[in-house]
Order: structure tokens, then C-alpha cells, then sequence
């Protein structure tokens, strides 16, 4: 080689080694842009060996000559074959270049806090980054970030307004394959996060444990979506919303405690290959939720549990003023329905799909049942309206799909009135039109007691007279009915199903001393000087309305 030539590239090599950084700062090494006022962290040298080591702050801004600079950008090659252990990056970096960290075999745990930035899709290629925490002002997950970091295993999200970007892009996901680069096992979302942004864990197939933070609100679209490993998910206590597939397709969790705020839940929002028990707080409050379907998504398979039971009969509480869209859809498990006294509207699709379900009655109070809202029912047969106002029907409300498509005929219900109901104001409602009415023939039922019998029981048209009569076994007498009648035989008018007990008493027993009261337990009734009272199997004894303790 021409010795002007060798010259000339030591001297290039010296001079790229020399001017490879404008400043250092407290072990920082930077390029300054004086018309930005901007500042690239770089390397130290070419080989960069041991030029960071430790714990690395990177810090927003720094001062030189007395101009501040913004750290904007980490550069190519910038802490490459270095023997940093952690590394913090602001939230004013913008871009990450190519092979930033590359090599840096000591580099377990990241602090990333950049509110929106690029990365080249080399930049980070550490063997042991196990531990990453995403600060609150993260507002964008880049995509990429985090797809050569092989043994990644924990997640710490706490970023307050992410709405951009995914873990699956962030982590390599490589959607045709199905392959992930990275396995997170735990992510943390902390307590300072409102909204779980889109996609945040999107078929990470190793994941197996999530803690949300308290505060969360939002559940965003396909966020845990087809996490096959995830068991166990505790829904936070101030959970509004579940958007679009937030919690779909989870095979390993079989159970979900729904807290008392959730309100909407998107498509497919939380369901399953199997079957999931959902765990009902307040069962008012989740009538009254919105869930979204279509035909494209498969209903919910769900079972219901209120305190811990199964309910294969629901009773809605007196507080439940609506049912909700598809509230109660899919819930295979209930064979009835009761709806509350209170109860006005029924949303499009409340009980969609309950194949067990025989028989409806709506309560006085109802004024609506919405679209499909007992669609697909086909064990329904019986339709009851206590409504005087009759409630406004939507398309399809009472509709057996099995039946119209086995038999290409839609049959209208023949539906019973209440007695104090007037079917011709039914008959004149357009929503009506097609059905059958006629009064219902309410149940008298007279209860078994001990010491006796009544007669009379049985099925009554409206305002029919019927005669109740108690008959009391040898060596007991008849005291009176439940409700404080005396009149025996009983002659009652029908408007309603009704049950009546007869009392019945088998002896007289005297030296009586009254106590303040306590609750009356199942026990022997008897009279004493032609009053009732009821004794406790223990032996107490008490006034039939359990005001006063009476000691033999």
C-alpha cells in the first residue's frame, strides 16, 4: 500500500475514535446540534467498550456553555458492547438508531419513558433484559421495541394516556407465523393507569399473570385477547368498560367476578372456548349493563353466580329498573325468569338465547321489551302481562329461532292477562297485533301447617268468589290464617295468585312471664287464654308477632 495512503487512514481512523462525541456529561457522551439546540446520546468510540456502565440516567436536557440542549434522540451504536446494567430513557427521546444497545449482555432492566418514539428494528438485541417499566407518560408503544429482547419476562405498565400501539407489535408477534421473539410471563399494570390501551397483550401465548392497577377504567379493544395461559384475572373495583374482544378467547380462565361499575361490554367482550361463571356483586347493577353482539360473534356460554351460588332461577332485585342489552344472554344455566315489580324496559337482546326459559311475566310497571329481547327462547310458551299500559314491542321480542327455521313458520304466543288488565287495550296495540289474549286463571294455594288442613285450593278466573276452609286434626284447634283472619269457613275474590296458612293450636299451657323479643324460629303453635303464640323448639315461647318472649 502507498505509505501516503496508510498514512492518510490511521489518521482517519485516530480522528473517527477522537471526534466520535462533541461533550460528556456526568459519563454521557453526546453530539450537539447547535441550530435545534437538540442532543444525540452517542458512543464514546467505536468499540464503545466500558464506556457505560452501571445504572445509566439519561437525562431530558443538559446545559453546555450555558445553552440547554433537548436529548432527543439515542444514537446508532450509542451504548453498544457497554456494561450498563439498567438504563433509564426520558421522555423527550423521539428515535432510538440501529444497534443502540446491541451486545450490552449486562443490561437487565429498562425504565422507558418516551412519550412517542421511533425505533429501528435492531436497536436492541440485549441477551438479558428481563424487567422492563413503562413510565406514566407514555403515549405510544413503538412498534418493534422490544422484538430482540429474548428473555424478557416481566412487564410494568404504568402509562397513564397510551393510546398507540401494541405489545404484539412492541414484542415481535409475527402474525403469519404465529411466533413470538419475546416471552413475557408477568405484566403489571399500575395504579395510576385509567385505560389498557388496544392489543396491550394480543395472543401473547406465554402469559400467564396480569395484575391491574385499581384505577382502571377501560379495557381497550382485544387487550388480553386469546392469552391461552392466563388463569386467573381479577377485574379492578372501578371498571367501566370492556371495549370490543378485551377479554376474548381466554381458555384458561373459567370464572370472572364482574365488579358493580362495569357498564358496557363490547363485542365478544369476555368469553370463551368453554363456559365461564361470571360472579355477580350486584345483581341490579349488571341487569342494567350494555353488551354488544351480532351474528358474527358467538353468544356468551356463561353461567351465573350471585354470592357464590349458581342461579338457575332469577329473581331480579326490586331495585332492578332495566335489564340491559344482551344483559342475560347466553346464560344457559337459568330454566326461569322473575322479573321485579319495578322493572320498566327490557333492552334489545336482555335475554337472548335461554333455551330453558318456559315462561315470561311482565310486571305492571313494564313499558318496553326491546328488539330479539327473548329471541331464541324455544322452550317459551307462556307469555304473562301484568301491564295495564301494554308495553311496546320491538321486532322479533318473542321469537324461537329453532322453531321458524325447522318449520319456516313464526307462531304467535297466546299470551294471559293479569285480572286487573284489560285485554281490549292490548288488542288495539299495533306492537300486539297476532297474539291471543286471554284473563289468566290465578292459583289460590292454602300452605300444609301442622295440626290441620285446608281445602279450597286450586286455579280461579278473575274476581271469582271461592270459599277456604281450615280443618283441624283431633286434639288441635283452629286459631286463625296467616294474614290475621279468624273467619273459617273463608270466602275470598280472586285477582291474583295468592297462598293462605291456617294456624292451628294444640294445647294451653300457663305460668307466662314476657322478655324482650328475638326472632321466631320454626316451632309448635298453641293458645293461651284464646291467643296464639309459638313456642320454640328450645322452649321459649313467643307472641305470634314476635314482639314479646313468654317463658313457661
Amino acid at each position: 500500500m502507498n505509505k501516503r495512503l496508510l498514512i492518510f487512514v490511521l489518521c482517519l481512523g485516530v480522528n473517527l475514535l477522537a471526534l466520535a462525541y462533541d461533550v460528556e456529561i456526568n459519563g454521557i457522551y453526546y453530539n450537539l446540534n447547535n441550530s435545534t439546540r437538540t442532543a444525540i446520546v452517542t458512543q464514546k468510540n467505536y468499540t464503545n467498550t466500558s464506556a457505560y456502565a452501571g445504572h445509566v440516567v439519561i437525562p431530558e436536557q443538559i446545559t453546555y456553555n450555558g445553552v440547554q440542549y433537548a436529548v432527543t434522540e439515542i444514537g446508532e451504536w450509542a451504548l453498544r458492547y457497554s456494561d450498563v446494567e439498567s438504563v433509564v430513557i426520558p421522555t423527550t427521546i423521539t428515535k432510538i438508531g440501529e444497534r443502540a444497545f446491541e451486545g450490552c449482555h449486562s443490561l437487565t432492566k429498562m425504565y422507558y419513558n418516551a412519550v412517542k418514539c421511533t425505533v429501528n428494528s435492531y436497536w436492541l438485541k440485549p441477551l438479558n433484559l428481563r424487567e422492563v417499566i413503562f413510565g406514566e407518560d407514555v403515549q405510544s408503544v413503538p412498534s418493534g421495541l422490544f422484538a430482540n429482547a429474548g428473555k424478557l419476562k416481566v412487564v410494568r405498565f404504568n402509562a397513564k394516556n397510551c393510546r398507540g400501539g401494541s405489545m404484539s407489535s412492541a414484542l415481535g408477534y409475527n402474525g403469519s407465523t404465529g411466533n413470538w421473539s419475546t416471552h413475557i410471563d408477568s405484566m403489571f399494570i399500575g395504579d395510576s393507569v385509567l385505560y389498557i390501551p388496544s392489543n396491550l397483550c394480543y395472543q401473547m401465548d406465554s402469559l400467564h399473570y396480569v395484575r391491574m392497577g385499581q384505577s382502571v377504567r377501560v379495557i381497550g379493544e382485544y387487550a388480553f385477547r386469546a392469552c391461552p395461559r392466563l388463569t386467573e384475572l381479577e377485574l379492578p373495583p372501578m371498571l367501566d368498560s370492556i371495549m370490543t374482544g378485551g377479554l376474548q378467547a381466554l381458555r384458561g380462565i373459567k370464572e370472572l367476578h364482574i365488579p358493580r361499575s362495569l357498564r358496557y361490554v363490547g363485542l365478544i367482550g369476555f368469553s370463551s372456548t368453554d363456559s365461564i361463571r361470571i360472579h355477580v356483586e350486584d345483581l341490579a347493577a349488571y341487569a342494567a349493563i350494555t353488551c354488544e353482539h351480532d351474528e358474527a360473534s358467538p353468544l356468551y356460554n356463561n353461567y351465573l353466580y350471585v354470592g357464590g351460588q349458581r342461579v338457575t332461577d332469577l329473581v331480579l332485585p326490586d331495585t332492578a329498573r332495566t335489564v340491559g342489552k344482551y344483559a342475560f344472554s347466553g346464560c344457559l344455566g337459568l330454566n326461569s325468569v322473575t322479573l321485579s315489580d319495578s322493572l320498566r324496559t327490557i333492552e334489545e337482546g336482555g335475554f337472548y338465547h335461554l333455551p330453558n326459559v318456559q315462561t315470561i311475566r311482565l310486571p305492571e310497571a313494564c313499558e318496553k321489551v326491546g328488539k330479539m329481547a327473548f329471541y331464541d327462547c324455544d322452550s317459551m310458551r307462556t307469555i304473562i302481562s301484568d301491564a295495564v299500559t301494554p308495553p311496546q314491542l320491538e321486532a322479533q321480542c318473542f321469537y324461537r329461532w329453532f322453531e321458524y327455521n325447522y318449520t319456516g313458520l313464526y307462531s304467535r304466543y297466546n299470551v294471559l292477562i293479569g285480572c286487573s288488565v284489560d285485554s281490549l287495550a292490548y288488542a288495539a296495540n299495533s306492537s300486539w297485533a297476532g297474539y291471543k289474549f286471554r284473563k289468566e286463571r290465578p292459583q289460590v294455594s292454602v300452605a300444609t301447617a301442622e295440626g290441620g288442613m285446608a281445602t279450597g285450593e286450586g286455579k280461579y278466573a278473575c274476581d271469582e268468589w271461592v270459599t277456604i276452609t281450615a280443618v283441624a286434626d283431633e286434639g288441635y284447634t283452629f286459631v286463625g290464617w296467616s294474614d290475621g283472619d279468624q273467619t273459617n269457613p273463608r270466602l275470598i275474590q280472586v285477582d291474583g295468585d295468592v297462598t293462605y296458612e291456617p294456624l292451628f293450636a294444640g294445647s294451653n299451657p300457663t305460668g307466662i312471664h314476657t322478655e324482650p323479643s328475638q326472632a321466631i324460629k320454626k316451632a309448635e303453635k298453641l293458645m293461651i287464654d284464646n291467643h296464639l303464640y309459638i313456642r320454640r323448639q328450645d322452649g321459649e315461647t313467643y307472641t305470634i308477632d314476635g314482639m314479646h318472649v313468654i317463658r313457661l
